[in-house]
């Protein structure tokens, strides 16, 4: 039986701009899960060296915990996997990012998910772009075009055969995706994740840098394809980036991640579902003309950052700012 209280956990480093409206927007999300209970926020203060943890707890909005972990990502994924493990093994949990935005309806769409299907393990949410708001030409530019992917996500589909890995597409489709689920990717986006319960989530092991590459790596290779899936009527809503310097970041992140954990023993069918390529027939059918261009651009950009990663060793230094870039 799905257990109806949960929780959420957020990791914050240096987000004294976002953090509130983050917390506000995770209490509406609240007020619509008819039948579930919100037991308690947690928010890991990671590092921080501007003014979230003092604005985290002066904060009253619902039952909070403000706990701290040495600055890095995993650190702090790690110290909240343990928290809720230790106080909340059998709730389900909840992840967002503490500069994100979510719906409204979208917890109780996540609940949803894990009620109709009891194999799932982890349901995604699904990052949605909001609007630029820069008075910079360029900047809403560079926000439009770095967040197309975001805008049409049945333009990105698997280089190979995935259909095994969408196992609920054919019995419970998801109307918005046009028939298309099948070729999406097969894991989900760090910025809204739900647990059917915090023990069913493994820590992170050394080396990753981030969740969002691992934890699906971790769940196919232990449950199979019907622990996961990714419901993009689950939106949570961010500022894309309008920086290429942030951009490239955030990528070269990511990459370095999958050179890991692609090579974990066990992971070698993950690593070889989860390339994408942009459908270009689907997008030159669908777009408007200014989506197809900004889907051009895209594409060339891509290729120049994938060329310059060879180039540039990675560094944890990356991640640290005293203000995000955007």
């Amino acid at each position: 039986m799905l257990q109806t209280n949960y929780i959420v956990i957020i990791p914050a480093y240096n987000e004294e701009s976002t953090i509130l409206d983050c917390l506000d927007h995770v209490v509406h999300a609240s007020r619509a899960t008819n039948g579930y209970s919100l037991e308690k926020i947690i928010v890991c203060i990671n590092g921080c060296t501007d003014e979230t943890k003092k604005l985290v707890k002066s904060w009253t909005g619902a039952p909070l915990d403000v706990i701290e972990s040495p600055a890095g990502y995993v650190n702090a994924m790690n110290r909240l996997f343990r928290y809720a493990k230790k106080y909340h093994p059998d709730s389900i949990m909840i992840k967002t990012d503490a500069d994100g935005k979510v719906d409204s309806s979208a917890f109780s769409q996540l609940f949803t998910q894990l009620e109709l299907h009891s194999d799932l393990i982890v349901i995604g949410g699904h990052p949605t772009p909001l609007p630029s708001g820069s008075k910079n030409p360029y900047r809403r530019l560079m926000s439009n075009l770095l967040s197309v992917r975001s805008r049409t996500p049945e333009a990105e589909i698997t280089v190979a055969d995935t259909t095994k890995f969408h196992p609920y597409a054919s019995t419970d489709p998801i109307h918005i995706l046009k028939g298309r689920e099948k070729k999406l990717k097969v894991y989900f986006h760090g910025r809204l994740w739900c647990a059917r319960t915090a023990q069913s989530i493994p820590l992170l092991p050394q080396g990753v840098i981030g969740d969002d590459v691992y934890l699906p790596g971790w769940l196919l290779n232990h449950y199979g394809p019907r622990s996961m899936r990714v419901d993009y009527r689950a939106h949570v809503r961010f500022h894309p980036n309008d920086s290429l310097v942030r951009h490239w970041k955030v990528y070269r992140r990511i990459h370095e991640d999958r050179k890991l954990v692609y090579t974990i023993k066990g992971f070698e069918e993950y690593a070889e579902a989860c390339p994408l390529k942009l459908d270009w027939k689907y997008i030159l059918k669908t777009c408007p003309i200014h989506e197809i261009i900004y889907f051009m651009l895209y594409a060339v950009l891509v290729y120049i950052e994938k060329l310059t990663y060879r180039l540039s060793p990675y560094r944890a230094v990356y991640w640290q700012y005293r203000k995000k870039e955007v």
